[in-house]
């Protein structure tokens, strides 16, 4: 079974459960609760799943923390490059992040 007909199967039961008799409506109402609680789980893991992998966010988040660049050095044209260190491709001074691999750039000596 899918997490989507999970979901729509849970939605179903939670229904039927609010609508049947009072004579067991407290023990209902405590399973629908509890329907609750795991339909609201599924549906975040779904959302981050849309989010991506928890290796793709922390990927990402690796990426937000600087890193330095390889020695600066001048171009001919009085520029200040240096290298990222994370994809090494050649990067210009005063950049906060690489342009190519999206790496935040530190800077200093």
């Amino acid at each position: 079974m899918t997490e989507s007909k999970a979901v729509e199967n849970i939605i179903s039961m939670k229904a039927e459960i609010q609508y049947e008799s009072n004579d067991i409506k407290q023990m209902k109402r405590i399973k629908c609760d509890s329907l609750n609680i795991a339909l609201k789980a599924l549906e975040e893991i779904q959302q981050y799943r849309v989010i991506g992998t928890v290796e793709e966010c922390q990927y990402a988040r690796e990426r937000q923390m600087p890193k330095k660049t390889g020695e600066p050095y001048m171009n001919g044209y009085g520029n200040t490059k240096a290298e990222c260190l994370n994809c090494h491709c050649i990067v210009m001074h005063p950049s906060n992040y690489c342009k190519f691999c999206g790496q935040k750039l530190d800077w200093s000596e």
